[in-house]
């Protein structure tokens, strides 16, 4: 099942990365490596292949020791079984954020907090950026890299046409599932009108911002227990599970992100979920849409929630690996990775800068990106990340536990509660 978990999250990400290096090849040139795999490079890994182009650049623009590249696995588990074995990895590593806790407890991240402390825009990370993707046991182990964020995209000219106020997103569970009846009902739709699914992956990406958005937890403060099995999270599904049964949403357990994207790009959807490759994806499917009618929103909240979303991505790592002579060119590339060009180069990737700076350089500044990132901003400042060490094994039990409530083999509260009494015993208490 976990082998099943991270196949989904790769074909996700691959079709993400085709979409983000369309982009990049517009607006930047051929991705092609360098420098290939020189003795005297620092080698910086990654698992998207398209961050490539972070090394070109800074390789481009300094003079020192150069930077290599080389592409990790999509989760990690050849340096996770290097590391077990006792040998060495990257010494600079652009690691998923979701896996910020493991590594820390394998004990592979340095302590940087000096280093950290030094930087000269640490007060310009955006809400909890700064802190989520930096700190693990009292100190800073990561540096906030490139982000990717949930939010929802609509289609302007059919929220017109189906009587809506295209500048006025529904911002509210209850607004929202209005407006998804009332798309219905007015426009000849040839599919449901939001395209989103919440298969293995997804329930995190999509589905965890509306537990919190309804003072909900997946996991309590010392990471002791799972807590999905509370009354916000039931009601987060619930609201789900009745979306699905009034037919407003592409099917939750069978529809693919590549779909609905395509779905939407196509204009035979009016709303769709995505996350930071999504700009990039209408652009080259639509450009006319993309510039002319396209339109971006936080996830709604329910009633005296708060609108939030999922922020995912990198942090960038200098791990135990790294050796003296390797260090002053590891802290170099980090402290570079969040001035302007490479902020710059994170835009042009298709994934968010997490500074407010970021949102003022480069691709931030040409129309129609400043109004289209003014929610993606919002993300930043009001975003949230799970950050604790069984993230994935949690996040698949959470998975089946919606997938029999959406399916209908169990309610919501019975699916949760029933999860929770497994993840709470098979990890928690172990």
């Amino acid at each position: 099942m976990i082998d099943s978990t991270r196949s989904d999250r790769l074909s996700r990400r691959r079709f993400m990365q085709a979409a983000g290096t369309g982009a990049m090849l517009a607006t930047a040139g051929c991705t092609t490596s360098v420098l290939g795999s020189e003795q005297n490079a620092v080698v910086y890994g990654d698992r998207e292949d398209t961050a490539d182009r972070y090394a070109q650049v800074y390789n481009q623009q300094t003079d020192g020791t150069p930077i290599d590249f080389t592409l990790t696995d999509g989760r990690y588990r050849d340096i996770i079984t290097k590391v077990k074995a006792g040998a060495n990895v990257q010494p600079l590593l652009g690691l998923d954020i979701v896996r910020f806790a493991y590594f820390s407890e394998l004990e592979v991240l340095r302590d940087i907090t000096d280093f950290y402390n030094d930087l000269p825009y640490t007060d310009d990370f955006l809400g909890s950026v700064g802190e989520l993707f930096t700190t693990r046991d009292g100190a800073k182990r990561g540096v906030p890299y490139w982000i990717d964020s949930s939010l929802y995209f609509y289609n302007k000219r059919l929220f017109e046409q189906a009587g809506l106020d295209p500048e006025s997103p529904p911002g509210t569970w209850a607004a929202f599932r209005q407006a998804l009846e009332q798309l219905d009902s007015q426009l000849d739709l040839p599919r449901p009108p939001l395209g989103a699914a919440f298969t293995t992956g997804l329930v995190g990406f999509l589905g965890y911002p509306f537990i919190w958005s309804n003072g909900g937890r997946i996991v309590n403060d010392d990471e002791t227990r799972v807590l999905f099995d509370e009354r916000p999270s039931i009601e987060a599904l619930e609201y789900w599970v009745d979306i699905n049964n009034a037919g407003l949403m592409t099917d939750p357990l069978a529809t693919n992100w590549e779909d609905w994207h395509n779905m939407f790009v196509n204009e035979q959807i009016p709303i769709m979920f995505t996350g930071g490759l999504g700009l990039s994806t209408v652009q080259q499917g639509n450009e006319d849409l993309f510039n002319n009618r396209l339109g971006t929103a936080l996830f709604p909240k329910p009633a005296g929630g708060t609108r939030t979303s999922f922020l995912g991505g990198d942090n960038l790592t200098i791990t135990t690996s790294a050796t003296d002579d390797e260090l002053d060119t590891a802290r170099d590339f980090v402290r570079w990775a969040n001035t302007d060009q490479g902020m710059q180069t994170t835009l042009e990737l298709g994934f968010l800068p997490g500074r407010e700076r970021g949102f003022e350089v480069g691709l931030a500044t040409q129309e129609p990106y400043p109004r289209l990132l003014d929610a993606y901003q919002k993300t930043l400042e009001n975003g949230n990340t799970p950050i604790y060490a069984d993230y994935e094994e949690i996040d698949l039990i959470i998975t089946n536990a919606w997938s029999r409530a959406l399916s209908g083999t169990a309610n919501p509260a019975q699916a949760l509660r029933s999860a929770a009494r497994e993840a709470n015993t098979t990890l928690m208490d172990s």
